[in-house]
């Protein structure tokens, strides 16, 4: 929703490895500088944090990894 604000807590399974690709309802901006992409974390269990808004156009995106 243009305006709108998400949070996406982002969970590995026990195995771990998978990847995440974003999607394409928007031009991604990563802040840092990411070039529209992120490399999730890649641990059993790993917890990463996706934090992102719409302006009608762009996604504005916050990536934060390995909470623990």
């Amino acid at each position: 929703v243009n305006g709108g604000s998400y949070v996406l807590k982002i969970i590995q399974d026990a195995t771990g490895g998978e990847g995440l690709t974003l999607g394409s309802g928007c031009t991604w901006l990563v802040s840092g500088g990411g070039g529209g992409a992120i490399t999730p974390s890649t641990g059993a269990n790993a917890v990463d944090s996706l934090v992102f808004m719409y302006d009608g156009s762009n996604c504005l995106a916050n990536f934060a990894k390995n909470f623990n």
